[in-house]
Order: structure tokens, then sequence, then C-alpha cells
């Protein structure tokens, strides 16, 4: 998980977008569901492509490991789904139909898997899985838990 084989360079990039997209949970999960969160970005995508048949484990195309940044990508996943969850919620009071902004996020939340299923089947990228997993962790999560962040807090009665 902590190894790099993208050289100093790649592994300064890792922890940089790490520390961003981590900020950005914690703001919006808070801390120990963020952690979780985390975790199960490590520890499910290998999991779950077994499950599936979906992963490659005998390959050293550096495409079907996401590896470190693989978790980065599922975390950041994550609370896409709860904006997704909060945009429909409104739909029934919405007798005009989506604004500008509700447009622009709709498409923001549904091309976070939409993409990372094209990224799969186009390339075998790990990557996009690994965001497509995180999506839908992310959507159980809004559903089960209570995200920290209180724009969050209509996600999850939406759910």
């Amino acid at each position: 998980m902590f190894m790099q084989n993208g050289g100093l360079f790649g592994g300064a990039w890792n922890i940089a977008t790490l520390a961003v997209v981590a900020a950005m949970a914690d703001w919006f999960w808070g801390a120990p569901i963020t952690l979780g969160l985390f975790l199960a970005g490590i520890l499910l995508p290998e999991h779950i492509d077994t499950l599936f048949g979906a992963g490659d484990h005998h390959s050293t195309d550096p495409r079907n490991f996401a590896g470190s940044s693989g978790a980065t990508y599922f975390l950041g996943a994550t609370p896409v789904a709860a904006l997704l969850f909060r945009v429909l919620r409104e739909l029934p009071t919405a007798r005009t139909g989506l604004d500008k902004a509700q447009r622009t996020e709709v498409l923001f939340a549904a091309g976070v898997p939409a993409l990372g299923l094209v990224m799969w089947f186009a390339q075998a990228n790990g990557h996009g899985l690994v965001s497509v997993y995180g999506f839908v962790l992310g959507a159980v999560t809004c559903i089960v838990a209570r995200p920290a962040h209180p724009a969050s807090q209509d996600a999850t009665r939406a759910a």
C-alpha cells in the first residue's frame, strides 16, 4: 500500500493528493468514517475484484494495480454519492426541473462511476474500478452513517 513505483515524484504526488483528498473526506465524513473508508479502499478492492473475477492479480501491468493512489481514488469517490442523493432529494420539490447548478452536480456525481467504468473497460485500469467501488461504498455510508458535514445531512435524509 505504501510502496511507490513512480520514483520520488510519484511518491510525492501520491502523498500530496492523498493529503488533499483525505482533508476533504475528513471535512465531509468526519475522522472516524474517513479512516474507515480509507482502510476499506486499501483492503476491499482486491477482494471485490476476486469475487467478480475482475482482477488479474498476477499481472505486472501497473494499470491493473491501483495501490496507494487507488485508495485515494476510492476515498475521493465516497462523498460524491452524497452529492447525488442531495440533488435527487430536491427533485420532488423542483417543479421546473433541475437548474443549471443541479444539472452540473448530477453530471459530476454520475460521471465518477461512469468514467471509472470507462477507464476500466478501455484500459483495464484499476483506478477506474476502485472509483466505482468508492462511489458505491459512499452511497451505503450515506445511508447508514450521518456524515459530519452539515450539507451532507440533507444527503443522508434523502437516502
